[in-house]
């Protein structure tokens, strides 16, 4: 009794689901949907361009600081230099010491370019293949609604023509 009664209950249930699924597909528009998933596209790709710019902005900012950081050691191994011929070697240990600190810097500088430029490449690739899908979804929904058109048309026609039959065959019978 306890199987019949789930059975029961289940068949209710997609019976109901059946009708809610037929009273929605008439409020919506195929072509509302279609245009809904590629503005969907469309917004991912932005971020995924914007992302890129981002990434190409902080790579450039990266640039900039390798340089100013590797102008900064060959100033600094110049007054070391400098420091040592006049016999200044106190001097010339505390410039080195900076020195250290600045070759630390570069080296953290440089990796960090190094993981940028590697993240810039992945996002590279991933906003090309998005850009394509992208392209596929617009050639897509371009067709689809060019047919739901065509149908739509062809629908009404039908309506039309079958309505004229009736009309002449109703004109026939009373002639």
């Amino acid at each position: 009794m306890k199987e019949r009664g789930e059975n029961f209950i289940t068949r209710l249930f997609h019976l109901f689901d059946r009708k809610v699924n037929s009273w929605m597909n008439k409020f919506e528009d195929p072509l509302e949907i279609v245009d809904v998933a590629y503005q969907r596209h469309e917004v991912l790709l932005t971020r995924a361009k914007y992302g890129l710019v981002t990434i190409v902005a902080a790579k450039k900012r990266l640039e900039m600081h390798i340089g100013s950081l590797e102008a900064q050691n060959a100033k600094l191994e110049r007054e070391a230099e400098n420091c040592i011929t006049a016999l200044r070697e106190d001097l010339a240990k505390l410039v080195l010491q900076k020195k250290i600190r600045i070759q630390e810097d570069l080296e953290s500088a440089k990796k960090q370019y190094s993981y940028i430029r590697m993240q810039e490449e992945q996002l590279t690739g991933t906003t090309r293949k998005l850009q394509s899908v992208t392209e596929h979804l617009r050639l897509k929904k371009d067709t689809l609604k060019a047919q739901y058109i065509a149908a739509k048309a062809m629908l009404e026609v039908q309506r039309v023509m079958s309505g004229l039959s009736t009309e002449v065959n109703s004109l026939s019978e009373a002639i």
